[in-house]
C-alpha cells in the first residue's frame, strides 16, 4: 500500500482475503466484517481472489499474513498502524 500522490488519509489500511484458493471457515469473512467496523472509515475489508494469503492486511510499508483468522493479531495490527 504505497501513498502515492496524497490522497491517502493516515490510518487508512486493507483487511483482504482469499477464500478461492484457501478454504474459509463459514464465518470468517463476517467476523473480519465485525472487526472492520470497529474501525469504520479508516480500514477496508475486500475480497482478493488468488493473493498468495488466506488473510493479508496491508497499511503503509507494513504487511501481515495469516493461514487463519487470529482475532487478537488483527485487533493489534490495526492499532498498531493507525497513526502510519
Amino acid at each position: 500500500m504505497e501513498r502515492g500522490g496524497g490522497s491517502h488519509q493516515v490510518g487508512s489500511m486493507l483487511v483482504q482475503y482469499n477464500c478461492l484458493d484457501y478454504q474459509c471457515e463459514p464465518d470468517m469473512v463476517d467476523q473480519l466484517a465485525d472487526i472492520v467496523e470497529l474501525y469504520h472509515r479508516r480500514v477496508y475489508l475486500a475480497p482478493y481472489p488468488r493473493m498468495d494469503a488466506k488473510i493479508a492486511l496491508a497499511a503503509p510499508g507494513r504487511l501481515l499474513t495469516l493461514d487463519d483468522l487470529d482475532e487478537e493479531r488483527v485487533k493489534e495490527f490495526i492499532r498498531d498502524n493507525l497513526s502510519r
